[in-house]
This record gives structure tokens, sequence and C-alpha cells, in this order.
């Protein structure tokens, strides 16, 4: 949106049609479609280009898609007030690498199913009960990774990249659920002392398991460049992984123990591992409460993105700013003040400047824009 003060009514009136103004106090701004050329059009929507966007001069009315502006056409001097955006998205590879995690926690599954079944271990059971879960989490991650890159519809005018922090916390609260279970088990285990035997399968169990999500890790850091937290469905794996090879680590610890005669330490490694599964769970659905309550980002890059804002040519300097996550990205609102002797199809095309230079930054799905004369800030002062 544009906005610009009624100072500069004067100089639009001369070049273009402009709605009426309202009330005195009112005049101090007003919109910049209404003070711009019938003929400038610009595009409604953002984001993404479906090809159900319309047209639309500033006067409110539609145009066709084949009266939209080309670079030919001369009495267009605004181009896309949005750009086109392609929406942040897992690539083929990820998403492999997601079903490959379903098949492989089903395959340990089984083989924990099996081993339980023979050797009535606790941790073998919390490992049977993770690795179900585990199934059923990768799947809804795999899920709100392929809803996400789904470009922009009509119901979803800022495309679908929510899908990905709502399927993490799914995974995170299915994470504290087999917290709770283990812990609940292993707390039984220690009242009843029913004490596992210290039966090889239960080391092969959790060594096989061990190994696989060691290679999974691994497959994870190498497709997200060492860098996981950039996409959430995969980093939603990545903490899911981790805390299986801890959780291994820790259950081999409590079948050391059992084997050297110390039958509690089953159930007090599994007490132990469910507190630290607990904790990443919680961890994880904090981290990405924020992107779906639309949360504000950190000082430095409102900082930054403020920097971006006024390093555009034309903007003496930049007021309010305000932005929010939309999934992953940012949806960026922001005050700029021009010069208040240039024309008003002027402060429209820097508005238009600051917009993409800010749309550019890869962190930023759309932004808003309204502009503001350096007089009329004096006047409020």
């Amino acid at each position: 949106m544009l906005t610009l003060p009624a100072s500069d009514a004067s100089d639009a009136m001369a070049r273009t049609h402009t709605s009426s103004a309202g009330d005195a106090d009112d005049q101090s701004s007003s919109s910049a479609s209404s003070a711009s050329s019938p003929n400038r059009r610009c595009r409604v929507g953002a984001r993404a280009e479906p090809d159900w966007v319309a047209w639309t001069d500033h006067t409110g009315g539609d145009v066709d898609r084949e009266q939209s502006p080309t670079a030919d056409n001369e009495t267009t001097r605004c181009t896309w007030c949005c750009q086109q955006r392609i929406p942040s998205t897992l690539s083929d590879a990820p998403l492999v690498l997601l079903y490959s995690s379903v098949l492989l926690n089903a395959a340990i599954l089984a083989a924990a199913i099996w081993v339980y079944a023979v050797t009535s271990s606790q941790l073998v059971l919390a490992q049977a009960a993770d690795s179900f879960l585990d199934v059923g989490a990768n799947l809804v991650i795999a899920y709100a990774a392929r809803v996400a890159r789904r470009p922009a519809d009509r119901d979803h005018l800022y495309g679908h990249q929510r899908a990905e922090p709502i399927g993490a916390l799914i995974v995170a609260v299915i994470t504290c659920v087999v917290a709770l279970q283990v812990f609940a088990s292993a707390i039984q285990s220690l009242a009843t002392q029913s004490y596992p035997e210290a039966d090889v399968a239960i080391a092969a169990i959790l060594g096989a398991k061990g190994g696989l999500k060691m290679i999974l890790i691994v497959a994870i850091l190498f497709v997200t460049s060492f860098r996981p937290v950039e996409s959430l469905a995969l980093y939603a794996l990545y903490i899911d992984t981790r805390n299986d090879i801890v959780a291994c680590v820790c259950s081999l610890g409590g079948f050391a123990l059992t084997k050297a005669g110390y039958g509690w330490g089953d159930g007090m490694s599994a007490i132990m591992l469910s507190f630290y599964v607990f904790y990443n769970g919680a961890d994880l659905g904090n981290d990405n409460l924020i992107y779906i309550m639309g949360g504000a980002p950190e000082k430095i890059v409102m900082d930054e993105l403020r920097d971006i804002a006024g390093d555009v040519a034309g903007v003496t300097t930049v007021g309010r700013i305000r932005a929010q996550f939309l999934g992953q990205d940012l949806q960026v609102d922001v005050c700029i003040v021009v010069p208040s002797d240039i024309l008003a199809g002027e402060a429209h095309d820097v508005s238009v400047d600051v917009q993409r230079a800010l749309e550019a930054d890869d962190r930023v799905a759309v932004a808003f824009v309204h502009v503001d004369t350096d007089d009329t800030v004096e006047r409020r002062h």
C-alpha cells in the first residue's frame, strides 16, 4: 500500500485523476492508488503469479490479463507492484530422504517388536514405541513439506509455507508423548523390579538403530549443506534423528549395567532418556510456534531490513517498520519518507523500488510500502 500526503495532491492532479479527499484530518494522507494514473496498473496478490491473478488499475477497476502492463507499453510507468516470487520449497532430494526415513523406521520397528517379545526389555519397548511414532511423524513431515511446495492460490495468497512449522509442531507433540510413555514404563519396571536379561539381541537392535540413524543424520546434513535449520521439515527430522542416536547410546549404557548385574540400569537409563527426549520435543515446538503465530524476527533482522529500505534512491528516512513470519518467510510493512517536492508518480516509483529491494531478500515473502513526505512528518511532530 502506498500513501501520499495532501501537499502533493496538486502535483498529482496535474498528471492524473484523483479520488475526492475526506475530511481535513484525513487529507494528510491519501492513497497513491487514487493519486496515480488510471493507466498505471499493479498486480493483485503477491509472491506468486497463478493464472487466476487479475490485474487492476489504481481506481479499483479490474483489467483483463491481456491488458496487463508490458515493457513496450509507454503509458504504463509502473510494472508489477509485487514481484513474482516463488515460496521457499523443498527439492525432490529432501522429500526422498523423508520417505526413506519412514521405511527405515518401519524396519527398525519390526525388529524391535521381535526383540521385545523375546527379552521383555523396557529399553527395547521404548525403542519400539519411538520407532512407531517416528513412522507417523515422518509421514506428517513429508506431507507438510509437499503442501509447503504448493504455489499461492485463491485461498492462500501468500503460499502454503506455514504447513512446514505445523508439521514440525506435530512432531514435537509426538516426541513429548513418547517421552512420557517411556518415563511411565520405566517407573513401572523399577517399581515391580521386573528387570530384563542382558540378551545379546538387545545390544544388536540398539547398535543397528544407532548406526542407521547416524547414516541418516549425515545424509540430512549433506542435503542441507550442514544448515538443517533452513528447512523446518528437515530440521524436525534432524532433531528426531539426533534424539534417536542419543537414545541408542543411553540405552546401550543401560544394557551394559544390566549385563554387569545391575538390573535397575535398564529402567534408570530409560528415565534419563525420557527427560532428554521431552526437553528436545518441547524446544522444537517452542521454536516453531513463532512461525505459526506470526511472531516478529529478531532486532538485528529488523535493522537489516530498515537499512535495505533506507539505501533505495529517493528515500530520505525510514519511519515505522514492522514484520511478521508467514511460515519461515517474512511479511514486511514499512513507511518511508520522501522529499516533499517530488510528484506523486515519482513517489510511487520510489515505493516500488523499496518493495522490490525488500522482496529481493531471501527472508522476505512480501513487502508493503507506505509513503510520507518530510514536510508532513515535520507537521506531525
